[in-house]
């Protein structure tokens, strides 16, 4: 994103607060450590807590939108992308189903025979080749072990539910999202991993 002009009404802090947050894509306590740096000392509850206050603020949210429509304005002149491509691949990563990544076999499937869809949600593929040592002078087995990483859909799932907040009335911009204590949520990712005789 070019380096747009500063808001006057807010401070050099709050400012690299709003343009950490529309960097990262929505994470409110990540663009405030980003902006504060003593907040790199405070516990997760504490950055959830004040990130929440900074950008309830209505300045604070007005630039943030500022910044995401010259954003999305550079996209689709820069890079031909229009709106219905973003959601379009937001919907792909939030709704990605993992037991398309197998055949009806349980097989893990060539990344040229995954729909586009699925290809979409993929953060990244390890593989991992292995050699099995065969019987006597037979030469070695070799194993290849795929490591899949999908994308995270919570953040997905949550530009989409504001997305749609005209339709939903604004229900999704005014739910509060938080963990245990009023911390942030927590989340375990889980990596699957296939073992195949081929590598694709």
């Amino acid at each position: 994103m070019n380096k747009s002009k500063p808001n006057q009404d807010l401070d050099r802090f709050k400012e690299k607060a709003c343009t950490e947050y529309v960097l990262n894509g929505g994470d409110r306590s990540k663009a405030y450590r980003k902006a504060y740096a003593q907040s790199k000392r405070w516990k997760d509850k504490t950055v959830h807590e004040k990130a929440s206050r900074l950008f309830s603020e209505g300045k604070v949210e007005a630039r943030v939108q500022e910044l995401q429509e010259e954003a999305a304005k550079i996209a689709a002149e820069q890079y031909q992308v229009e709106a219905s491509d973003v959601i379009r691949q937001l919907v792909r990563m939030g709704f990605a189903d993992v037991r398309k990544l197998f055949t009806p076999e349980g097989q893990l499937r060539s990344v040229h025979d995954m729909d586009d869809d699925t290809a979409a949600a993929i953060q990244s593929i390890e593989v991992v080749t292995k050699f099995i040592p065969g019987p006597g002078d037979e030469p070695p087995e070799v194993e290849y072990l795929h490591k899949i990483k999908m994308v995270d859909k919570i953040k997905p799932l949550e530009l989409i539910g504001k997305h749609m907040g005209k339709q939903l009335g604004q229900w999704a911009e005014r739910m509060e999202h938080g963990g245990k204590d009023g911390g942030p949520i927590e989340v375990t990712m889980v990596e699957l991993v296939a073992a195949t005789g081929d590598e694709e």
